[in-house]
């Protein structure tokens, strides 16, 4: 009989089998050192395996599966010798040329061969997930991704796994989450990840560039490393900031009606999203409420360009902002990070860059009296 090592399994490239010719009676080699047994391994090309051994009446030899190898259910096509015979003891030569009816390897064992890797791949399009996507950005919001990875109509894939790879730069590809187990074949596979995974990639840093690429395995083992994704992200997480406020002009008095431009510089380009308003508040006295300036869109720009012009009753010696927030909208980057507006940077308010004095107070008759509380005044007499 012919059998293998385990009675069923499905092998692919590198992997082996141990498979043992047994014969009626202990034999050994006439001349010769080789039993060679010859195996189906698909397309015309047998693979043949040697058994250097005789041993107890049975000759084993090892199966390793090459790349291109295949057979649905493996079995023997011819044994040899090289070069000479295999005898018992009598001297009787084994016939080699008649292998075992209903005995031979396929009728003992259920082995398929898979040499054959998945076919080439490109990875389809990433999508970014969670709130606030920005095209071609990693933002401080995003949730996840999403990527659509092709799968042919092939029936190896089935029970296979599609594992996700994301890279910084040109860095190797790293694994990222889990393998995903395939249960169908010949349709796009959307495969998912949260945050987590991909800033758990080597060398996530802001200022990087984010790629992604997958590895799909059949259910032989065999493995193909698709191409990456067009779909490629700046990461890009930092909020901005403000560096420093400034009037034009820099140093004047101004009275009710008169003008200023305030404008707030950041680190980098900003815009108002929302429809809503950006409000900056100024010290402006504590006889009324404090002059608040209004902004409702603008470009893009690292340095948003405000109009202050001075009401009655608003006064300051040193005029100067104690706030900037949004109502209504959000100051964001241009891969959408939401500006941190807290705090303004010290020694850079507008009180520091500039000396604007305002005069809102309207003057008014305080009092009239004369140089002397009490007099009777004749003809020609004066009284200031």
């Amino acid at each position: 009989s012919i059998y293998a090592e385990t009675a069923a399994d499905t092998l692919g490239i590198g992997e082996s089998l141990d498979i043992t010719v047994r014969f009626s009676e202990n034999v050994s080699f006439s001349t010769g050192s080789e039993l060679q047994i010859t195996l189906d391994t698909g397309d015309g090309v047998d693979q043949i395996i040697d058994a250097t051994v005789i041993s107890s009446g049975e000759a084993t030899a090892t199966l390793t599966v090459a790349a291109g190898d295949s057979s649905l259910d493996l079995t023997v096509t011819g044994i040899g010798v090289d070069g000479g015979d295999i005898i018992d003891i009598g001297g009787n030569a084994v016939v080699l040329t008649t292998l075992p009816a209903d005995s031979n390897l396929a009728d003992n064992a259920a082995i398929k061969v898979d040499g054959i890797a998945p076919i080439a791949f490109t990875v389809g399009a990433v999508t970014i997930t969670g709130p606030n996507v920005v095209a071609g950005y990693w933002n401080q919001d995003n949730s996840g991704i999403s990527v659509s990875v092709p799968i042919k109509n092939d029936p190896s894939l089935d029970g296979g796994t599609v594992q996700l790879q994301g890279y910084i730069g040109s860095n190797t590809p790293e694994d990222i989450g889990d393998p995903v187990e395939l249960v169908a074949y010949g349709s796009p596979l959307d495969v998912t990840l949260d945050s987590s995974a991909v800033e758990g990639i080597s060398s996530f840093a802001n200022g990087a560039e984010l790629h992604f690429t997958a590895v799909l395995t059949d259910n032989a083992g065999n493995s193909t490393s698709g191409t990456e994704s067009a779909s490629s992200f700046d990461i890009d997480q930092l909020s901005p900031t403000i560096t420093s406020i400034f009037s034009d002009p820099s140093v004047d008095t101004l009275g009710i009606g008169d003008n200023a431009t305030i404008t707030l510089t950041f680190n980098e380009d900003v815009k108002l999203v929302g429809g809503g308003t950006l409000r900056t508040e100024l010290e402006t006295g504590d006889v009324v409420d404090d002059a608040v300036i209004t902004l409702t869109s603008f470009a893009l720009t690292d340095s948003v360009i405000m109009s202050y012009t001075v009401s009655a009753d608003e006064y300051s010696t040193d005029l100067d902002v104690n706030s900037v927030s949004t109502s209504a909208a959000t100051l964001q980057d241009s891969a959408g990070n939401t500006a941190d507006l807290s705090s303004i940077p010290t020694g850079e308010n507008l009180s520091d860059n500039s000396a604007l004095t305002v005069d809102g107070e309207v003057p008014f008759i305080q009092s009239i009296y004369a140089e002397t509380a009490a007099d009777t005044l004749g003809i020609g007499e004066s009284l200031d």
